[in-house]
């Protein structure tokens, strides 16, 4: 078979393929393959929802009823994809996955500027959009917001957007100033029971200056009433809490 045969033969197999497996195939051979750079946050993803499940079916409290997931750090998009799925066999109808990221990488930092530099991680708009439509996502129940955290960003996004409780909330953000930003816009929004899985806890040497470690520690400073439980690490990085009292 000569070159152009075989080429239109190979084109009409791929155009038979359905379009979940057509986009896999661009994201290999393109070297953008839509997977995750944290394996062991979908593992901590699921044992978030399926604790809340358990709870509520045990006859304690709903916290999916009237709430949402909250996510920092996109990426490409591939965690937030995972929960909005797993969110349909879990969470109620207009249970809501909402995602937060500059979509143009990390912005620089004083404090953790010697493991991260600015645009690391980046992965634009368009592209998050494409993966997420392509793999099945339900943009009724999930909703992104653009932009490099800040206490001005978030003011402006709640004048626009009534934000729910957060029955789990992921914060994948690396650095201690956007990770306190984050925990301060979400304070109003936890209740006691919901989860918090700070992706990136125990990294750069699990050190309490440094990161999403220092960022909690401050902010708890800055709320002595708030109590949260430390229920279990994933992996070697990621680290899963529960809020025990506002």
């Amino acid at each position: 078979m000569t070159a152009g045969p075989a080429l239109r033969l190979c084109t009409r197999a791929y155009r038979a393929l359905p379009r979940s497996a057509r986009h896999f195939l661009r994201e290999v051979t393109t070297g953008r393959p839509f997977v995750t750079l944290s394996p062991h946050l979908t593992i901590a993803v699921h044992w978030a929802f399926r604790r809340l499940a358990e709870r509520a079916g045990g006859g304690g409290p709903d916290l999916f009823a009237g709430a949402a997931y909250y996510e920092f750090g996109v990426y490409r998009g591939y965690s937030l994809w995972y929960a909005e799925q797993i969110s349909r066999t879990y969470a109620p109808d207009n249970f809501r996955c909402l995602g937060f990221d500059s979509f143009a990488g990390l912005p620089s930092s004083e404090s953790d500027g010697a493991h991260y530099r600015r645009g690391d991680f980046a992965a634009g708009l368009d592209e998050v959009v494409g993966n997420l439509r392509a793999h099945g996502a339900d943009f009724d129940r999930l909703r992104l917001f653009p932009g490099f955290y800040s206490r001005q960003l978030f003011a402006r996004f709640a004048a626009e957007f009534e934000f729910p409780p957060a029955a789990v909330c992921v914060i994948d953000v690396d650095t201690y100033e956007s990770c306190l930003e984050v925990l301060r816009f979400m304070h109003p929004r936890w209740r006691p029971g919901s989860i918090v899985v700070f992706d990136d806890y125990n990294d750069m040497g699990a050190s309490d200056e440094h990161g999403e470690r220092r960022a909690l520690r401050e902010y708890l400073a800055e709320h002595p009433g708030l109590r949260v439980t430390h229920l279990r690490d994933v992996g070697h990085e990621a680290a899963i809490f529960e809020v025990s009292s506002v």
